[in-house]
């Protein structure tokens, strides 16, 4: 059934092309839209109306309280008189009596006649400011206080059945008209813009500037939830047309809104919940969880690319306050000692060992458990977290380097993932060169993973470091090549990368699909003609392992070798490297023939049986994660 439409039809008040600047111009917008403002409320009325009364009646005080005083002290002074001449006393007795009365009553009235019209002009200039206050200067709509104060009183007037709704407008592009034509083209857009909302919306609704250029709308006893999805369609009509400026310039804005609401029926207020069905409950929303609300939707529009309109979903805010519950812990982990550090090692199948090690961060939730790194670097990425976890994971990664490669008596190499915003900070080259110098690890024994997507969208701001990184003489390495599109004229420009990582989505279907063989072939000759090595992500069974033999990549990583471990869980890999001197690649059982099975004290001891007998490997969530725990940014 369709929902019952607005009962208005928006008048459009807006200006046309030729108004400006030969008719009405921009500054007088404002006051044109004081017109269109909402009447001030009844009550502060009455209060002025009060105020003016006691400042008329205050005003005329000193006339009449000098009269009352000359008769008080005329009648006192014969009472006085005849009292004391009845009783056959002093004859001054009288007058000294008249005078201190009159003076005492003089005082009083002065006092009070002072405080009273102090009152009333304190509350004359209360109401002047308070009316101005809530309108916007600019605009001549509602201010911020205004607006907030109007939606209050929506929800509170115990008549209002219907629903209450707040739309939360943003001006696109505002910032883009401000940066290039200045803050008064900007303002005129405002002007402009807040004057065809106005004219979009019932005589009984609220527009005010909530900030910048954000505007709410508040409206209220309407039929039916869709009747806000009809008036975000007529906000969004009312700013179609090009916005004409008064040097006669067009220019083109848009919206984004979104909505909010709260119901009333028989006294008891709805509001939406998870199941989208709407609750019944007998507690008032707040201004501020509607505003909260309304933001929270019109955010959901821009990251959509804004222009349009969206309701408040409920998930929307559980996730957000998950978020936020996410980012408090995880900062509170980080300086608990929560956060740990795992290694997965890189396999030589040439002789069986594996003397290179990525880095891998995890969190030891002391509630949730072991938390993967997909589940919270999203959150530590928009925060400072991100470099303070990085710098974290790369101090232990050196430290653990140096203790292995005493432990082996050969060099151990460690690969640290950095994320984009560590790159893109110009401090990383000293945090690097102080956590080598700190834990004594050579330049050469750390490399550093970028992923290409960073390479293809960064790469111009991420040069300099590059190359201060390559003087330092630390490796580098592109993480998840082949899902980005790189050109070669980017890996052209990165000279210093020594490493291409082949992204496990190529290893999956090496066995069944002959373009994924194309492709890591192709990647293996081009990383030979211009110098750098191949290292394979995500190997889980012993088929993709042949095959990448076969190719020609050497440098396999994956959990049919094994998953990612704490220090502990690498120590057999680190005692093979001490039993050197080097297997031959037969020895090795990873020969080029097919008649040479994998050796299994090279596989994790969970996942060697289960790989060799179904060919699949591991189906666990931690197996199908491998990729994301190969790519992590910290």
């Amino acid at each position: 059934m369709m929902a019952p439409s607005l009962d208005f039809e928006p008048t459009d008040i807006d200006l046309p092309e030729d108004a400006l600047p030969g008719g009405l111009g921009p500054h007088e917008l404002p006051e044109m839209m004081r017109s269109l403002a909402p009447p001030v409320d009844e009550g502060h009325d009455r209060l002025d109306r009060l105020v003016g009364s006691v400042a008329k009646l205050v005003a005329r005080f000193p006339r009449w309280v000098v009269l009352a005083n000359l008769s008080a002290l005329s009648v006192l002074a014969w009472w006085a008189s005849l009292a004391i001449e009845l009783s056959g006393g002093p004859s001054h007795l009288g007058s000294t009596l008249v005078l201190t009365t009159s003076l005492g009553l003089t005082l009083v009235t002065v006092v009070l006649v002072t405080v009273l019209q102090r009152m009333a002009r304190l509350g004359r200039e209360r109401g002047l400011v308070g009316h101005e206050a809530r309108l916007d200067p600019l605009t001549g709509v509602l201010s911020r206080a205004g607006i907030t104060t109007d939606i209050g009183r929506r929800l509170e007037d115990p008549s209002g059945d219907g629903v209450t709704g707040i739309l939360f407008c943003d001006i696109d592009r505002l910032k883009v008209i401000n940066d290039s034509l200045g803050h008064d083209a900007g303002d005129q857009v405002l002007q402009i813009v807040a004057a065809r909302l106005a004219g979009a919306v019932r005589d009984n609704d609220s527009i005010g500037r909530f900030a910048g250029d954000k505007f709410v709308i508040a409206t209220s006893e309407l039929p039916a939830v869709r009747d806000l999805e009809i008036l975000a369609d007529r906000l969004t009509e009312s700013l179609e047309r090009p916005v004409v400026l008064a040097d006669g310039s067009s220019q083109s804005v848009s919206c984004s809104i979104g909505i909010a609401w709260t119901a009333r029926r028989a006294g008891r207020r709805w509001r939406p919940t998870l199941d989208r069905l709407g609750s019944v409950t007998d507690e008032s929303v707040t201004t501020g969880e509607l505003l909260r609300d309304a933001g929270s939707a019109m955010n959901t529009v821009k990251s959509g690319g804004g222009v349009g309109y969206a309701l408040f979903d409920p998930e929307v805010r559980a996730r957000a306050v998950a978020r936020l519950q996410l980012e408090q812990d995880l900062r509170r982990g980080l300086a608990g000692g929560e956060i740990v550090v795992h290694y997965q090692p890189i396999l030589d199948v040439a002789t069986g060992d594996a003397d290179r090690y990525e880095a891998l961060v995890r969190w030891q939730h002391p509630e949730r458990g072991m938390i993967h790194p997909a589940d919270f670097l999203s959150v530590a990425a928009e925060s400072s977290l991100i470099v303070d976890i990085g710098e974290l994971v790369l101090n232990q990664a050196c430290q653990q380097a140096v203790e292995w490669t005493e432990q082996a008596g050969h060099p151990v190499t460690v690969a640290v993932n950095m994320g984009e915003r560590q790159l893109l900070d110009p401090a990383l080259v000293g945090t690097v060169s102080r956590a080598l110098a700190e834990n004594g690890l050579p330049p050469g024994r750390l490399e550093l993973e970028i992923t290409e997507e960073l390479v293809i969208d960064k790469l111009d701001q991420a040069m300099l470091v590059l190359r201060q990184l390559e003087l330092l003489g630390v490796g580098l390495a592109i993480d998840d090549f082949g899902t980005s599109q790189a050109s070669l004229a980017r890996l052209q420009r990165l000279a210093m990368v020594s490493t291409l990582k082949i992204d496990r989505v190529f290893v999956e279907g090496l066995a069944d699909a002959s373009i994924d063989r194309s492709i890591v072939a192709a990647v293996v000759n081009l990383a030979d003609e211009i110098g750098m090595s191949v290292v394979a992500e995500g190997v889980e069974r012993v088929d993709q392992s042949r095959i990448l033999s076969d190719l020609g990549v050497r440098f396999q990583q994956g959990f049919l070798y094994q998953r990612p471990g704490p220090p502990e869980a690498i120590d057999r890999h680190i005692q093979r490297l001490a039993q050197r001197p080097r297997l031959t690649p037969v020895d090795s059982g990873f020969s080029s023939g097919p008649d040479h099975p994998a050796p299994t004290d090279l596989m994790s001891s969970d996942h060697s049986s289960s790989a060799e007998s179904s060919g699949t490997g591991s189906s666990s969530d931690d197996n199908s994660s491998d990729g994301a725990a190969s790519s992590d940014p910290a």
